[in-house]
């Protein structure tokens, strides 16, 4: 998460960091409260949370986003490349979209909803666990009054 500041300059100011992780909590407080628990909560008043519901849930939740706000748009005159893989490739020619514009967009909502998946993969296990009921503690067999023979 800090990976973009630890490059960036030698006299960062480490409130900058946090101020940027405070940002990733908020938005992504929003996106579980707004979205996430809501869906939880439907799948579970109707029997279907399970763990691949859960999770493939997940991915979509976390992949539209990125599927509406990255998809290649043209744009008259505009060009753009980047790094693809080690090479240099063009992403726009004079506004049109290249392949690569398409490829870069895909692996984008690949890893946004991969991000989806294991996050929903990580509430369900911490609800499951939540959710188990809870055993007495067992009494030390060498404390009891008959050598551990009851």
């Amino acid at each position: 998460m800090f990976a973009p500041f630890l490059g960036a300059s030698e006299d960062l100011p480490y409130s900058q960091m946090f101020d940027f992780a405070g940002w990733v909590m908020l938005v992504a407080a929003i996106f579980v409260v707004a979205l996430g628990l809501p869906t939880y909560y439907l799948l579970a008043h109707y029997g279907k949370a399970t763990k691949q519901r859960l999770a493939f849930s997940g991915a979509a939740l976390s992949s539209i986003p990125a599927v509406i706000l990255g998809w290649p748009r043209h744009s008259p005159g505009y060009s753009s490349g980047a790094n693809w893989r080690g090479a240099y490739v063009e992403l726009y020619q004079d506004g049109v979209p290249t392949i690569y514009a398409w490829l870069t967009h895909l692996e984008s909502v690949f890893w946004f909803g991969l991000h989806g998946f294991v996050g929903a993969l990580v509430f369900y296990l911490l609800m499951s666990r939540s959710n188990e009921p809870q055993s007495a503690p067992q009494a030390d067999s060498a404390a009891s009054p008959h050598g551990g023979l009851s």
